[in-house]
Parts: structure tokens; C-alpha cells; sequence
């Protein structure tokens, strides 16, 4: 039997450092979806290997010993099995099913340099897998602690949080919440391909406390006021004194607004993916698209998922 499960991309739109100090965020489930497939053995055992398999690499890990001991895991595939390895020791539901072996098998509708959330979503799908009717806000808890673990306590789970449920959903005092956000057409997603490391700017604490808690009063300001160009005007503000975006877009942004293409502009999630928000005028939205294909770079209409993780149809093997 092989059971199949998917999750939707997203992206954190305003307060990415913040919710690392229980500040506020915003964040929105994005149409790209992450699947999961699980073959299972055809014979139950307890101490069987696990094939996993994503982005053209393969790893054989055995769930009794530690991954860290495992040489034969490819460097690209350390961080998945790291999360699988995680919600195992965490839920005894998930040990004892995938501790049986079989195969998983990870295929992402998106490129890994927009950083629309791939461990989030590996999370989101697996826990579809192992136990679809857990109730969401179950499912929200165990995952974050999942994914907490395997980076070494830095999670906030309002990514998470958008791919089990889709559409928009703030995070306030540490508690997930669905979002009414309406979507002007002025905004747009640019996606540069530059990609940075997360949990390297985590470790170098690039952002100090100070300026996550500003990121969250203006978050705090947008869900009052629903600012679009105020917010992202700020957050880009506060982000640039800490040079945590990738530099040929930070000059690209400053061409962009001197030329009128945009109004306001910054970058999404806390800085190891490449998601570009900007807030263009409609009449300009032409003139920016050629500018951006000139240079290699995909700028597309902010789109909205509006369902989340879901488990797809059973199928034999």
C-alpha cells in the first residue's frame, strides 16, 4: 500500500523575526504544494531501513540508530531525516508506523532557493500520513515540536501553521489563528534565486532583540490598519539595518522604488529563502515584469492556497 499525502508552500509576509520572540506574524498558505509518499513494506518488521528519497538523492537510515552516526545519509537529505527522525521519538503513533520501513518519497512543487517552507510541509504531509484525524491544532503542536528539535529549537510554527490549514493565519501570543486577508492586486512575489541558510542566520543572531520587537509592532500596526505599503515599508526598513537579504536584491530594490516600479518592497520568511513581497501600481505591473525577465528573475501575483494539508487516496502497491 502506498499512502500519499501533500502540503501547500508558504510564505511569511510580516514578522518573521518578531515571532521568535512570541511577537506576532502573518504568514499565507501559497498554491506550490510538497508531497509525501510512503510505500509501506509488504512485511511488518520492527527494525527494518528506511528509504528516503527527494530532489534526485537517496539515503538508507536506519530509525534504531542516530542519524548523526549514519555516514551513508547524502548532506542534502541530513535535515529530512533529521525530521522524521524527530516526530518519531516524539509521537509513538509515527515510530510505529514508519519504524516498519518502506519507502518515503519527497517530491516539492517548488525551487529550493524561494524557501517556501519544504521542512514545514515534509512535517505537515508526514503528519497526514501517520495520523489523519488528529485535530488540526494537535497536529499544529506536535509538528512545531518536531521541527523544533531537528533545528535546534528554532521554530515559531506560523509556517507550519499556514500549510495545515491554508489561506491566511496570523500567530498572536503564541497561538495559530485563520486570518481574513484580502489580497490587493498590487502585490506581487519575486523570486530572485539566490539562496541563503536560515539556521546560519539564526545561529549569527543577524537580528537582535531590539529589532524583532520593532518587526512586531509593525505586524501589530498591519493587523490593526491593513497597511500593505506602510508594513512592508517598515519591516524593509528594519531588515535593511541588519543586511540579512541577498545583495543583488537589495540594490534591486533601491533601483526598483527610485524608478517608481514600486512603492514598497522586502524580503519574506527570516532570510534563508529567496520570496520577494512588493507592493506594485497596477499601470507599472507591465514595464516591472519586463525589467524583472530582463534579469532572470520570476515575479508572479501573490496567490493564496486556500486549502492546506490534506491526505491524498490510498493506492496499492
Amino acid at each position: 500500500m502506498r499512502l500519499v499525502a501533500s502540503a501547500p508552500g508558504k510564505v511569511v509576509l510580516f514578522g518573521e523575526w518578531a515571532v521568535l520572540e512570541g511577537g506576532p506574524g502573518v504568514a499565507i498558505g501559497v498554491p506550490p504544494r510538497l508531497s509525501v509518499s510512503w510505500r509501506m513494506p509488504s512485511e511488518k518488521r520492527d527494525d527494518a531501513t528506511l528509504v528516503i528519497r527527494g530532489d534526485s538523492q537517496m539515503a538508507l537510515w536506519d530509525p534504531n540508530t542516530p542519524s548523526e552516526k549514519q555516514s551513508q545519509i547524502p548532506k542534502f537529505l541530513q535535515k529530512t531525516v533529521k525530521l522524521v527522525e524527530s516526530l518519531m521519538l516524539l509521537d509513538t503513533v509515527a515510530e510505529k508506523a514508519l519504524r516498519s520501513g518502506g519507502e518515503l518519497r519527497i517530491e516539492r512543487g517548488w525551487k529550493i532557493e524561494e524557501g517556501l517552507g519544504s521542512s514545514s510541509a515534509i512535517v505537515a504531509a508526514l503528519l497526514e500520513i501517520v495520523s489523519p484525524d488528529r485535530e488540526r491544532v494537535e497536529k499544529w503542536h506536535l509538528g512545531r515540536e518536531t521541527i523544533r528539535r531537528a533545528q535546534g529549537g528554532m521554530a515559531s510554527g506560523l509556517d507550519l501553521a499556514a500549510q495545515l490549514r491554508g489561506a491566511a493565519v496570523s500567530l498572536v501570543q503564541d497561538r495559530p489563528r485563520p486570518l481574513n486577508l484580502d489580497i490587493p492586486g498590487e502585490l506581487m512575489f519575486l523570486h530572485g534565486g539566490e539562496k541563503a541558510d536560515t539556521a546560519e542566520f539564526l545561529k549569527e543572531n543577524r537580528v537582535p532583540r531590539e529589532a524583532r520587537l520593532q518587526l512586531g509592532k509593525s505586524c501589530e500596526k498591519f493587523l490593526e490598519k491593513r497597511d500593505w505599503v506602510a508594513a512592508i515599508d517598515e519591516h524593509a526598513r528594519i531588515l535593511a539595518e541588519h543586511d540579512v537579504w541577498p545583495p543583488a536584491l537589495r540594490d534591486l530594490r533601491r533601483e526598483w522604488l527610485g524608478s517608481g516600479l514600486v512603492r514598497a518592497m522586502k524580503s519574506c520568511g527570516a532570510g534563508g529563502g529567496d520570496t520577494w513581497i512588493l507592493w506594485s501600481p497596477t499601470e507599472k505591473q507591465a514595464a516591472l515584469q519586463a525589467d524583472a525577465t530582463s534579469r532572470g528573475y520570476r515575479l508572479k501575483r501573490v496567490e493564496v492556497a486556500t486549502e492546506g494539508s490534506r491526505r491524498e487516496k490510498e493506492t496499492p502497491q
